[in-house]
């Protein structure tokens, strides 16, 4: 601008400029604010210090935004500028309220009304609605707004843009989702020409309303805008870090969640603690916590925001992270002295308006009464959380799914086995029909979680009926079903995972990892996995239709298991019910029932045994190998007493066994336990996978050998294979790149890998086999168009199920199973290489001669040296999964 401006055009262009790019017009309103004190100009003066303030605000320098506002609101005063002043009282009502003064903010809203003129009641009006909000009022802030609307005259943009985002936050929150749309694309389009501050508020809650109306991708789309905008205007990057972690938390991405909050709450605490975004960002802190089961952090997080938020009289975020506070006591223990705790919780919530909030309040009440033994309590606080999910309009498949888990509660306590089942069977249906249109197949198997209460209520109704076939099917119904993605890879992820690849070589080159960009590349690896994460779930292609689902007739189900096991096969549910484990064994066309033993001491014994075969294979002192061998054997006994001592009656005579446990218990060695170690064991995360396995064709015969680098085995391995098969693809050295392999096996027959793999405990989908020109990952073998009908992945620890979020399997071998190969065989730990090299050759010498592959896993083991530590490991480690 130049200095002939008049100085009253300055500033009213100034506090345009603020509201498009809050740095930039911070730093020209102070300047414009000098030159107006030097001319003793007070109305130019007024709006540029008003200005300065909420830019001063947008970037969390809050103590000099209210030193801004004092000096205007006394300029104003002394020169009887009415109008400036109700504007600078409004702005400091809204800074009294984001440093948690709701009196301050109240009093200075009474105060602008009282110089309010006709052309600014709207103005007052959505002040006094703000108080309201922040209180908690929902329903009486709602009425504000919509007051404010109606007095709106003029062509106040900024105020209509600032009125809709608040009113569709609320409406969101009320679950009134379809006008909560219309009213945030309206504000959308009246903020977007000036594309600043408001703007991107305005796109963060439409991000969260997609992801209420069940659209991620959308949702994801959203917030990547979100950040974009962020950047562009270089705010303070908080409340992107919030809204994702409630975001990532809901799609049970939880260690990114608990990220995301972390440094929202570290970004808030840096800019001096605002109280009232402080609060907003515990919650969330709170809430990743106690979904990954850190009960002690989400109470800390939960009293913190609790007690913050009573003192700035924030009746609703009170109430919210109490709620969070009373869950964190919960799962410590569901005592019957907390039920008065939650009941009050949920009525003050209630009467707030805080709806959903509401429901979770009442849902977890019926689940501590139920536990508690007072069931009475149980179904009445069910009931209420039923009617509150049928009194939203917003097709969320995952409200219906609330509703339905409610109201098969409150069945289950009526002893309506009937009816619980019904809708145990209803919610589950839901979800698969929501997972369905779920384009990202990392957010397909992460959604499966939300479907664990239903399952297990619906297997509990089961027992309790005394039904085995019931019990049977409802065990089925608790599997995850793994849905595959779409086919062909998406060209920019293909890009990136490509730089990957490189990225990746260069980091295990020990040259170039001397180069002094070491610390450079890893960061560039991480904000490439990170893109190539959230592209894909932001992606909205569904899965092909046709896979398995949990809405289907059991009875269908059986009969086809039964047909397919024959008459000397077996197929073993195991599930947790309560403490134990349930088994349910299909076999010669009936159905048996037994108990395990305690699931915990099930589970303990498969991770010490894990830990005694890492040191079996890696230890080089005789002592300490024959030390842990002694300790894996015991273990092995113990698992053996517990799970085939009571399996025994009901498996004799089976020559084939199918076993389908829980998918944290797939690295449990069920294939040497007691009598299964005479008879070829399979795994499968569920009795339809196995089945659709099983009907699955080879497109071809052709078979790939492949030897990755760094393994000086490999290529011996490769050959002793192609002794076997004088016809495969023989890939080693460096033909063996990624391209080449992955080229070779689409329609493959048979695909056998001897190369390192690593296992992604943070990120499945990016474990990986290691190849040539670098590692190969989970999302470029499932873009396969024609994956090979079986696989042989003679790599590291890949077999491994690695720390499940949800019931589904995810990693590599979850991977191809989704995406269509007929069989699996894998090692959940790392196969010796004294051993690899034969025991493969026996192995595939049995596939040669027409067996399936848990037929040749199961003839090779038997050629393994038990007298040897690796030898007897390797029999531990190698398991098959599938019918193929």
């Amino acid at each position: 601008m130049a200095d002939s401006t008049p100085l009253p055009d300055r500033a009213d262009a100034v506090a345009e400029l603020v509201l498009a790019d809050p740095h930039a017009g911070l730093a020209l309103a102070e300047e414009v604010a000098a030159e107006a004190r030097t001319a003793g100009a007070d109305e130019p003066l007024a709006v540029v210090l008003r200005a300065a303030a909420w830019a001063a605000r947008e970037v969390f320098s809050h103590d000099r935004a209210e030193a801004l506002l004092d000096e205007c609101i006394t300029v104003c005063e002394r020169a009887g500028l009415a109008e400036r002043l109700v504007e600078a009282l409004v702005t400091r009502s809204a800074i009294h309220l984001e440093r948690g003064r709701t009196d301050l903010a109240r009093s200075d809203v009474a105060l602008a009304a009282e110089s309010a003129g006709p052309a600014q009641q709207a103005e007052v009006a959505f002040a006094d609605a703000l108080v309201l909000q922040t209180a908690g009022d929902t329903l009486a802030a709602v009425a504000g707004y919509e007051r404010a609307r109606d007095l709106l005259t003029g062509g106040d943009a900024n105020l209509a843009g600032k009125i809709g985002n608040n009113l569709g936050e609320l409406l969101t929150m009320l679950g009134q989702h379809e006008r909560a749309e219309e009213v945030l694309a309206d504000a959308a389009r009246t903020a977007a020409p000036f594309r600043g501050g408001l703007y991107l508020a305005i796109t963060a809650n439409r991000a969260e309303l997609a992801l209420r109306r069940g659209a991620p991708a959308l949702a994801m789309t959203r917030y990547a805008e979100v950040e974009q905008l962020c950047i562009e205007l270089d705010v303070p990057l908080a409340e992107l870090y919030r809204e994702k972690a409630e975001a990532l938390s809901s799609m049970y991405l939880l260690d990114e969640a608990a990220d995301a909050a972390a440094m929202a709450v570290a970004e808030v605490r840096r800019a001096g603690g605002v109280p009232i975004l402080l609060v907003d960002t515990l919650l969330p802190l709170a809430r990743a916590a106690l979904a990954r089961g850190r009960l002690e952090e989400a109470a800390d997080a939960a009293s913190e925001a609790a007690a913050l938020a009573a003192g700035q009289q924030r009746a609703g975020r009170e109430a919210e992270a109490t709620l969070l506070s009373l869950r964190a006591r919960a799962g410590r223990a569901p005592s019957p002295d907390l039920l008065e705790e939650i009941e009050a919780t949920e009525a003050r919530l209630r009467t707030l308006g805080h709806r959903l909030a509401a429901l979770d309040a009442a849902l977890l009440l019926g689940d501590v009464a139920f536990a508690a033994g007072v069931p009475g309590v149980a179904a009445e606080a069910w009931r209420r959380a039923a009617d509150d999910g049928a009194g939203t309009d917003d097709g969320s498949a995952m409200m219906r799914v609330q509703r339905h888990r409610a109201l098969a509660g409150a069945a289950r306590v009526d002893g309506d086995v009937a009816g619980c089942l019904e809708h145990c069977r209803a919610g589950l249906a839901e979800l698969e029909g929501y997972r369905a249109t779920v384009g990202s197949a990392e957010l397909r198997s992460r959604a499966a979680a939300h479907g664990t209460v239903l399952a297990s209520t619906g297997l509990a109704a089961a027992v309790h009926a005394g039904d085995v076939t019931l019990v049977w099917e409802w065990m089925e119904r608790s599997r995850s079903v793994p849905v595959a993605g779409p086919t062909g890879a998406d060209a920019q992820v293909a890009t990136w995972l490509a730089e990957i690849r490189a990225l990746e070589a260069a980091l295990s080159d020990p040259e170039l990892a001397e180069d002094g960009r070491a610390a450079a590349r890893v960061q560039e690896l991480g904000a490439l996995e990170r893109r190539v994460r959230e592209r894909l779930w932001a992606s909205d292609d569904g899965p092909p239709p046709g896979g398995a689902t949990a809405d289907g007739d059991a009875a269908a189900w059986l009969a086809g298991l039964h047909e397919r096991l024959g008459t000397d096969g077996a197929l073993v549910q195991v599930q947790r019910h309560g403490e134990a484990l349930l088994a349910v064994v299909a076999f010669d066309g009936d159905l048996g029932a037994v108990e395990l033993g305690p699931a915990d001491a099930i589970t303990s014994a498969a991770v010490q045994l894990g830990e005694a075969m890492r040191r079996v294979t890696a230890s080089r002192s005789t002592r300490m190998v024959d030390s842990a061998r002694r300790g894996a054997e015991r273990l092995v006994e113990d698992l053996a007493g517990r799970v085939w001592t009571p399996l025994a009656p009901l498996l004799d005579g089976a020559r084939e066994v199918v076993v389908v446990p829980p998918a944290d218990l797939l690295a449990v060695p069920w294939s040497v336990l007691g009598g299964l170690a005479e008879v070829p064991v399979t795994l499968d995360v569920s009795a339809r996978s196995w089945m659709g396995s099983v009907d699955r064709q080879a497109a071809s015969d052709r078979v790939v050998l492949a030897a990755g680098p760094r393994l000086e085995a490999a290529e011996q391995e490769t050959a002793l294979l192609a002794e076997v098969f004088p016809d495969a693809t023989l890939l080693v050295g460096e033909s063996a790149t990624g391209q080449a392999v992955l080229a070779a096996a689409e329609g493959a027959g048979l695909v056998h890998l001897a190369c390192h793999g690593r296992l992604r405990t943070d990120s499945p989908w990016f474990s990986s086999i290691e190849l040539a020109d670098g590692p190969v990952t989970v999302h470029e073998v499932t873009a396969l168009s024609r994956p090979a009908h079986r696989w042989v992945l003679a790599a590291c620890e890949l077999g491994h199920p690695g720390d499940l979020v949800g019931p589904e399997l995810e990693g590599m071998v979850g991977a191809l199973l989704a995406s269509g190969a007929g069989a699996v065989v894998a090692s959940t730990a790392n196969l010796p290489d004294d051993v690899s090299g034969p025991v493969m050759a026996a192995l595939h010498t049995e596939l040669a001669a027409g067996a399936t592959m848990a037929r040749a896993l199961w003839s090779a083991r038997r050629t393994l040296d038990p007298s040897s530590p690796h030898g007897w490991a390797a029999g531990l480690m190698l398991v098959c999964y599938g019918g193929g």
